[in-house]
């Protein structure tokens, strides 16, 4: 019995395999869940009569041993591996030789740098800390006045207008006595070439009575750096206007003397752009018509003059200020006949030689 031992095992066991694939599900039933392509295909394939003959309990089967060998992996990559590369990189090529500059190259550009430098720190020393104006009456005010009207002579305008018969012109302030020129503000304090002391040509005509004054506006006269200061145009306005209204208010009767001064009434101004120093500028006057004035000032140009000035460059052309005013002279008495005026008489409104000034 001991030799047919292994035999009886063996059967039994074959028995119990047999039995346990028989009592299986069949293989089907685990895609009865399947997707309907699947379903399709596992309907078109006929099952086998006999599904335990397909297994094969041989481990040494090569389709089994190819079901049961895992599938090749790849070394995992580290970080290292990945980061850091194996060969050191080559070294970059040497950067191309720069070109040597040539000496005249670097003197050119040396002298550019110094030049602009040396003009930025003028123009800035000029606007931070100008230069004092020249004092009055010196050599060196002379010979600025002397170049000032040398410049003025070779402008269009004046030449025009020296050419012009209809024009007469005087220097400013010419008849002034010296007693009265040295209690002057524009005759004697701003005389100097740095202040309104360069030029001041007055011109008027002698059909119309416009007055046009031909002024160059020194460093003296600045508010702000290069711009001539307000005050300093009033003061010039206020004295262009006063030649025309003077003219038309002088009194025309023999005999006749002036107890009050013509003065001005009002002024008004509106500055419209910058005035620069060191240009010239054309300021004019005019009175207006009795046809210009408003129906109640008519009647009174015996002893009211309504002006209105303006100053002009005489480079551009603009108009930098324009100005309104009202001069009242002495007002005739009550049962005399009024003062002649120039328009009345035919005579041109303009001023007499010892009133020029």
């Amino acid at each position: 019995m001991a030799a047919h031992t292994p035999l009886r095992q063996q059967r039994l066991l074959l028995q119990l395999a047999t039995a346990a694939w028989r009592q299986q599900p069949p293989i089907r039933s685990t895609f009865t869940r399947a997707p309907k392509r699947c379903s399709a295909i596992l309907q078109a394939q006929p099952s086998p009569r006999w599904p335990h003959q397909h297994h094969n309990l041989s481990t040494s089967s090569p389709r089994r041993q190819q079901q049961q060998q895992p599938p090749p992996q790849e070394p995992f990559p580290t970080y290292f591996q990945d980061a850091l590369p194996t060969t050191p990189p080559p070294p970059p090529p040497p950067p191309p030789p720069k070109p040597k500059r040539s000496v005249l190259r670097r003197v050119l550009f040396a002298t550019t740098f110094l030049a602009l430098g040396n003009l930025a720190g003028g123009l800035l020393e000029r606007f931070a800390n100008p230069a004092p104006p020249i004092p009055k009456d010196s050599h060196i005010d002379d010979l600025q006045r002397q170049q000032i009207h040398h410049l003025a002579s070779k402008l269009d305008v004046v030449q025009a207008l020296e050419e012009d018969p209809t024009w007469i012109s005087w220097d400013a302030y010419a008849s002034l006595p010296p007693e009265q020129r040295r209690r002057h503000m524009v005759a004697s304090s701003l005389s100097s070439s740095s202040a309104l002391g360069g030029y001041q040509r007055v011109f008027q005509n002698t059909e119309t009575g416009e007055v046009l004054v031909l002024v160059y506006f020194g460093r003296g006269v600045t508010g702000w750096p290069t711009v001539v200061h307000g005050g300093a145009l009033a003061t010039v306005l206020d004295e262009t206007c006063g030649r025309a209204a003077f003219a038309r208010l002088e009194p025309r009767q023999a005999g006749e003397e002036v107890k009050r001064p013509i003065v001005t009434a009002w002024l008004k101004l509106d500055y419209l752009a910058m005035t620069q120093e060191r240009v010239f500028y054309l300021v004019g006057a005019r009175v207006r018509e009795d046809e210009e004035l408003e129906e109640g000032e008519r009647g009174k140009r015996d002893y009211k003059a309504y002006v209105e000035g303006w100053v002009e460059s005489v480079r551009t052309g603009e108009e930098t200020v324009v100005a309104e005013a009202l001069f009242v002279g002495p007002k005739p008495k009550k049962g005399k006949v009024a003062v002649e005026t120039a328009v009345e008489t035919g005579r041109p409104p303009i001023l007499p030689p010892d009133k020029r000034w």
